[in-house]
């Protein structure tokens, strides 16, 4: 598990979890290895289904990037992976006073 130079992020990260980064991750935000294994887990994923047991996609990454996880690692980035999915990312800024708000009438 790679640690994060950011000491708040460390804080928050509970003992024994792996460090979950979804891309795309801002440059320095967070470590690289922690960005490559995510990536590793979700390539694993889209080459062996959404479905796959946590242990066969620990054997993929470590055949196909090098990265040593255990199943509850990878159960947890899984976990982290979905839940981001599911839940759309917040604006960042206010929709503009004209913009539309449903479909055009016309």
């Amino acid at each position: 598990m790679a640690k994060s130079s950011n000491p708040r992020r460390e804080q928050t990260q509970p003992a024994g979890q792996p460090e979950v980064v979804t891309p795309p991750a801002p440059p320095g935000e967070s470590a690289p290895e922690a960005v490559e294994t995510t990536r590793a887990v979700a390539d694993a994923l889209v080459q062996l289904g959404e479905t796959a047991d946590p242990g066969r996609v620990a054997r993929a990454v470590r055949a196909r990037a090098g990265i040593d996880l255990d199943p509850g690692e990878v159960a947890q980035i899984v976990a982290t992976l979905r839940e981001r999915a599911r839940r759309p990312p917040e604006p960042d800024q206010p929709p503009p006073e004209n913009a539309r708000t449903g479909p055009s009438e016309g």
